[in-house]
């Protein structure tokens, strides 16, 4: 299998985005008081970490035209769906009493991902959730290189310590600033990107990809209860709703464990599911829809909430079913045609 290609795709991993994606809808749908459930952000954070690390890792070699792919790769998985959705959803707010010449202003930050910039100077309106797409895209063009480097250098141990530093580092400033301010993050959330760091921490152990035997499935009981538990609690104390997402990122890694051990462990057969592996295949494209269609239906009938809300995630969820069959057959024709031409080129020294 060429570099990058998923022609074997793994159903578990499917699952977790699954669980990443309803939390998100959990947060977006109920409101403030489970803002704790955010935390889908940093599951999905930590699974990018995963892959990012094995796909660029897959080869045995780093080498100037695995980057290539790499990059190349991401643009074709990430950019038709966003462009879709920015094209829509920016076209239909003129219909509404949403600002136009803003919210094409925001639209053109987002597409370039430069949106964390953005917001900073300019009021979000509906583009608030794409802070994440444009933090792990910084990700992106920072650790390739960094990877290459350490490999070239003979320092992937000391790297790998690394990526563990970074994250113990900013999880202790995410933590301590929901403690300090009662769970209101500022620009502190933007460090939750730090996740993908673990993820690859992970990925990048020699012992990664080792079966897992008879301490996975009691500990990813135990994690699974305690994240609950974390969650539930963060509803009453929001100073645990920094230490929600932070726990949220190493419940992801376990997760990450259990689709690759031998154990078939309830919580492995639940990610296994056609279910979730159904909503997992398409949580990005769930994702992009959702959050301006919540606004942009606020902005037409008022408040929404309750059943609306579950009207919109209706509409949402086939829209994105749509958006990702539209794009498919495409998208593996493109990546068929990056991985031949990868396979042809030579490795570098």
């Amino acid at each position: 299998m060429g570099l990058l290609m998923a022609n074997k795709r793994i159903a578990g991993l499917d699952g977790i985005r699954a669980i990443g994606i309803l939390l998100v809808l959990m947060t977006h749908g109920m409101g403030p008081h489970w803002a704790g459930a955010a935390a889908g952000v940093d599951i999905f954070f930590a699974l990018s970490g995963w892959l990012i690390a094995g796909l660029l890792v897959e080869k045995g070699h780093l080498a100037a035209s695995v980057f290539k792919a790499f990059y190349q790769n991401r643009l074709v998985r990430l950019y038709p769906a966003l462009l879709t959705v920015v094209a829509v959803v920016t076209a239909a707010a003129w219909f509404t009493t949403i600002n136009f010449t803003k919210a094409l202003a925001e639209a053109t930050a987002s597409v370039l991902y430069a949106y964390p910039v953005y917001s900073y100077w300019f009021p979000k309106i509906l583009w608030g959730h794409m802070w994440t797409l444009s933090m792990e895209w910084y990700f992106y063009l920072v650790f390739p290189p960094m990877l290459y480097l350490a490999a070239r250098w003979n320092r992937k141990r000391a790297f790998r310590s690394l990526l563990l530093v970074v994250w113990c580092l900013t999880s202790a400033v995410v933590i301590a600033s929901s403690i300090a301010h009662n769970g209101q993050l500022g620009a502190e959330s933007l460090l939750r990107v730090s996740a993908i760091a673990l993820g690859a921490w992970l990925r990048l152990r020699p012992q990664a990809l080792d079966k897992v035997s008879n301490p996975t499935p009691r500990l990813t009981l135990v994690a699974t209860a305690a994240f609950l538990a974390l969650l539930v609690a963060s509803t009453l104390y929001p100073v645990l709703i920094g230490p929600t997402y932070i726990a949220a990122g190493i419940l992801g890694l376990v997760y990450i464990r259990a689709v690759y051990s031998e154990e078939q462990t309830f919580v492995r057969k639940a990610l296994d599911s056609r279910e979730m592996v159904w909503i997992g295949s398409i949580s990005y494209e769930i994702y992009l829809w959702h959050f301006p269609l919540l606004i942009l239906a606020n902005s037409v009938i008022g408040p929404v909430n309750g059943l609306k809300t579950l009207v919109v995630y209706a509409v949402s969820l086939v829209l994105a079913h749509l958006t990702h069959r539209i794009w498919l057959a495409p998208q593996r024709a493109l990546r068929r045609k990056i991985s031949k031409g990868l396979t042809s080129a030579p490795p570098s020294e």
